[in-house]
């Protein structure tokens, strides 16, 4: 089979597999078919020899997201398995992947120091990973087999956000009442005054992301739709009606999954 049709083929399974995200991997993906066509290879021909060339020369992302790195890593993958479908030998490939998986990701999340060019691919927006959350969640469960959900942690930080969000919230409708006039600016110096001592710092919640996508599925889609609904909540007319309805349903969905992980851990409701 020649190159162009096996890579077609493969590009048809990608989508019919992962959806919309295809597209972001398909744009990985067009490194490998680079690196076939330059250095005039059939697929069927590849061998251990070129693995260097391949990864050093044309798998040499900088700068990736983990997200990015786990999409790479799992077009990868399913590369080798659907050339081993067709009766090609990419076991040798596969095992290269599978033991080289934490020295990979390094390299492609480390930052370009010096004149770094722009990205050539698209980040990953909240949309993006909402509208393929099911998609999104098997590449990063298929990359993350050897790691486990940090319950405490998610858990602390979902506690937190809660308490930001319940004393923002409050702290609003309150002066609204009392200042029916106060500006926006007044009102934002307000509300950080009231929350800035819950505030933690940014190195407690470290790939926070990340450690969500280890929490089962249906809860790790919670938590995610949380910070998508608090994201459009943004956006959404201060003082409006809408506003303060969407404000207290996310507050609402936001005590639901802590009680869920809380369940996972064998501890008490919350009572707030």
């Amino acid at each position: 089979m020649k190159n162009e049709q096996l890579f077609e083929e493969f590009e048809d399974v990608l989508e019919a597999k992962y959806g919309h995200m295809a597209e972001d991997m398909l744009s990985f993906f067009d490194e490998l078919t680079i690196f076939f066509e330059e250095e005039n290879l059939d697929v069927n021909k590849f061998t251990k020899k070129q693995i260097d060339t391949l990864v050093e020369d044309y798998l040499d992302f900088e700068g990736l997201t983990d997200a990015e790195c786990s999409m790479i890593f799992q077009t990868l993958i399913d590369f080798c398995d659907f050339c081993i479908s067709k009766k090609i030998n990419y076991n040798f490939f596969k095992r290269y992947l599978e033991e080289e998986q934490y020295e990979l990701y390094e390299w492609w999340g480390e930052e370009e120091l010096l004149f770094p060019e722009e990205d050539d691919f698209p980040e990953i927006t909240s949309d993006d990973i909402m509208e393929n959350f099911d998609s999104f969640y098997n590449i990063m469960k298929l990359t993350s087999k050897k790691e486990k959900a940090d319950i405490p942690k998610v858990l602390r930080y979902l506690e937190n956000l809660y308490d930001i969000s319940q004393t923002g919230y409050e702290t609003a409708q309150k002066l609204r009442e009392k200042f029916p006039d106060i500006t926006e600016e007044e009102l934002a110096k307000e509300l950080l005054k009231a929350v800035e001592k819950k505030l933690m710092p940014p190195y407690e919640f470290e790939n926070i992301e990340k450690s969500a996508l280890l929490l089962p599925r249906e809860q790790a889609k919670k938590f995610y739709t949380i910070v998508y609904n608090m994201e459009k909540t943004d956006g959404l007319k201060p003082g409006s009606i809408k506003k303060k309805k969407a404000a207290e349903e996310a507050l609402a969905t936001l005590k639901e999954l802590i009680d869920d992980l809380k369940k996972m851990k064998g501890e008490k409701k919350s009572k707030k």
